[in-house]
């Protein structure tokens, strides 16, 4: 769990929000964190919080997609290593594979 104080959170909010509307080409304004009212805090926080939980998600899919494509390239060496003739279970999906 991410845990920051106040004024790196104030960093934080402060840096991510301006290159993210610099991504998205808008006219940037910034405003001091310490005027906003304590709601509308909250409601930062929470859309913070759901951005966190859905780059680690995204992160845990690249990471199975990272390890999916490293199976395959291991699996494409040993085929082209392979003499011909020899035959060879390869896998379709996790649970399913094919003699060649």
């Amino acid at each position: 769990e991410l845990r920051l104080s106040l004024k790196n959170w104030q960093r934080f909010y402060t840096v991510y929000f301006l290159n993210h509307l610099k991504m998205a080409g808008e006219n940037v304004t910034t405003v001091d964190v310490n005027e906003l009212p304590l709601p509308r805090l909250t409601q930062i926080k929470q859309e913070l919080d759901t951005q966190v939980e859905i780059f680690g998600s995204s992160l845990q899919q690249l990471k199975i997609a990272q390890k999916k494509y490293g199976d395959s390239k291991e699996c494409v060496e040993r085929m082209q290593n392979m003499k011909e003739g020899n035959s060879l279970l390869v896998p379709l999906t996790d649970s399913v594979s094919f003699k060649r």
